[in-house]
Order: structure tokens, then sequence, then C-alpha cells
């Protein structure tokens, strides 16, 4: 998706802020730089280098290298897409600084962050947006609409993921500090279930490696 579907009658300019210009930034990045009626007004990011040209690449009026200063303006909304371990102090920050909040997923790394995040939310009567991108590609969409219709229900669900790298494996792979792949990408998978299943009561996993065998469970 290259543009956001933004309703007709919305005549305000959306004024944009990015704070986080890696790798998985420039997806959000291109769509605010091609959706009518959407200014990026700043970017930040602590490589000020990396900030300022992102800022030049995307048409951003301005950039900072710490997040504070990226507050002080007037933003319809804030996008956060820094690595994992930061999203609950930047989010609480940025709600409490009085702005709508989009963090990428996950949400955080500590069930414990959400409620925080939540209620700074509350507090301040600002929105706090999970970025959940899946639920709204069109094939899922159309899906969800087809059995609610039909008054069906989905009873089993089944994922396979797999990855292709070209010459360079993304660090946060298997780094720890940020998850791994089951909290950076698995989450898509879960959030995927409850929206076709409901709300999730048990968890299991299991591990294979020669000669040894895992199962960890979990109950909700």
């Amino acid at each position: 998706m290259d543009t956001l579907q933004i309703d007709p009658s919305f005549k305000k300019t959306l004024k944009v802020g990015v704070v986080g210009c890696g790798r998985n930034s420039k997806h959000h990045l291109r769509v605010y730089a091609h959706t009518k009626n959407v200014e990026l007004a700043a970017v930040c990011d602590i490589q000020e280098a990396l900030a300022e040209k992102v800022a030049k690449s995307y048409g951003a009026k301005q950039f900072f290298t710490r997040a504070d200063q990226l507050l002080k303006l007037d933003l319809d909304l804030v996008d956060i897409v820094t690595p994992t371990p930061t999203h609950a102090a930047h989010t609480i920050q940025a709600l409490e600084s009085g702005h709508d909040v989009l963090v990428e997923k996950p949400m955080s790394l500590s069930s414990s962050d959400c409620p925080e995040m939540i209620a700074a939310s509350r507090t301040r009567g600002r929105c706090l947006y999970v970025n959940h991108n899946k639920r709204f590609y069109n094939c899922v969409l159309e899906t969800k609409n087809i059995i609610q219709q039909e008054g069906a229900s989905v009873s089993r669900m089944r994922f396979s993921h797999f990855f292709i790298y070209n010459k360079i494996r993304p660090n946060w792979i298997l780094t720890e500090e940020t998850g791994g792949v089951l909290w950076e990408a698995m989450v898509h998978h879960v959030y995927m279930l409850e929206h076709f299943l409901g709300r999730i009561q048990t968890v299991y996993a299991v591990a294979k490696k020669p000669g040894v065998r895992y199962m960890i469970r979990s109950r909700f």
C-alpha cells in the first residue's frame, strides 16, 4: 500500500511526526509522502545524518535527534518506528505530551508495559493505535466480511512462516533483546488468529533439535 485511505470528507491536513528512521520506517514514510492531505512535519533518529537524509528523501519539514524535540511540535499523529524495547517509553512520552500515537508492532516486549501505555492514552484522552497492518489487507477484509455476511465462524487456522534473505540477515532475527523472530514477526499471526477466532485462551510451543524436544504451555 502506497497511500492511506482517508475519508473524502476529511479536509484537514494531517501533520505527522515519525520517531525512528531505520529500515522499517521507509514503508511508513513512503505512505505519508504519497498521501493527499498528509504533511510529514518532522522525523527523528538518534543518528543525525540518517535523520537528515530521510527528511530530505521524503520531504519532511524538520529533523531531530531527540524525540522530546519532535514532541514540541503541533502534530496530529506521532508514528513510533523504533526498536521494540523502546516502544513503551516513546509511546508514553508522546501520549503524555498530548499526541495521538501509532506504534509499530509488537506493542511491547513486556505485558506489564501495555496497561501503562493504555493508561497514558486514557488519562490524556489521546488515541493509541498498534500497527496490526495485516488486518487491513484487502484479502483479509474481504474474507472477514464474507464470514460475517454468511453468519459463519472459523474453527481452525494454520500459518506457515519462513524468511527469504538476500545477502544480509536482519540482526533482530536472533537477538534476545528485541524478542527475536517470535516477537518481531510472529505477532502478526497472533493478532490474525484473534481477529478470526476470538480471544486466545491457551498457548503452547514446541521446539526441536537433534535428540532434544521441548514443549512450553501457557494459559491466559
